[in-house]
């Protein structure tokens, strides 16, 4: 990927609690760490926060996932899945959101962004 992914930091934010996300960074091998945000703080103050509605919610509970249970919230709430690439000076240089977890950002997207320079 070149020379510039030297100065190129991975943070990873996932609302599941911390021991669940060491699991994850063991299991899969990361190089980076996952915080966690159990309570969405950051998720809400990005602005990518939604309330689950009830026909989602009930098709999650088909999987065997209850959202409500397994984040001790009243109203099942969820993050909205994002990428934020941030210059040398903290601003943000891009951005993907996209509402439907199942869409990515390709690997070749993010690989372009950075190798255009920030």
């Amino acid at each position: 990927m070149g020379e510039r992914l030297k100065d190129v930091r991975t943070v990873v934010i996932s609302q599941d609690p911390p021991d669940k996300n060491k699991g994850v960074v063991a299991k899969q091998k990361l190089s980076f760490p996952i915080y966690a945000d159990p309570d969405l703080e950051a998720a809400k103050a990005f602005g990518l926060v939604f309330q689950v509605d009830d026909t989602t919610r009930e098709r999650y509970k088909q999987y065997g996932i209850d959202l409500v249970a397994l984040y001790g919230r009243d109203t099942p709430l969820m993050p909205t899945p994002a990428v934020f690439i941030l210059n040398a000076e903290g601003k943000v240089a891009f951005s993907y959101v996209n509402p439907d977890y199942r869409v990515r950002l390709a690997p070749e997207v993010i690989k372009a962004v950075l190798d255009h320079g920030l």
